[in-house]
């Protein structure tokens, strides 16, 4: 069993009495295991340094109001898409610190934050 390894990365998020953890596991020629309760968000695959790119440069914090944090996560998904292997299909959960799972359909993905990230993403070109 301990020369067998997994190629996988996962993300893992979670509360435990009112706190949230987030970590990552990347196992590849074994397990590497890293916390991003600082800065309290992360990233994986291809295109997961786009997307970091993105909330760090929004200023991602746990102090953001609900809204703003949840069209910034999606702005970073959407940033990432521009990786190789990234697909656009989106399923986006928001679990609150009491066990609440308020989901978004893919119409609201769509129709509202895609259209609005459409309007207010940064236009790297200009540089």
């Amino acid at each position: 069993m301990a020369e067998y390894h997994v190629d996988i990365e996962l993300l893992v998020a979670g509360f435990d009495q009112g706190n949230g953890y987030i970590f990552s596991l990347i196992g590849r020629e074994g397990a590497i295991v890293n916390r991003h309760d600082v800065p309290g968000f992360c990233s994986i695959g291809s295109g997961g340094i786009g997307a970091i790119f993105m909330l760090y440069y929004r200023d991602m914090s746990y102090k953001k109001p609900i809204r703003e944090a949840v069209y910034y996560a999606m702005e970073a998904k959407l940033f990432g898409e521009q990786a190789s292997g990234v697909g656009e299909d989106t399923d986006l959960y928001i679990v609150t610190a009491d066990g609440r799972f308020i989901t978004l359909g893919e119409e609201s993905i769509d129709d509202k934050l895609v259209a609005v990230w459409n309007l207010l993403r940064p236009n790297l070109n200009n540089s």
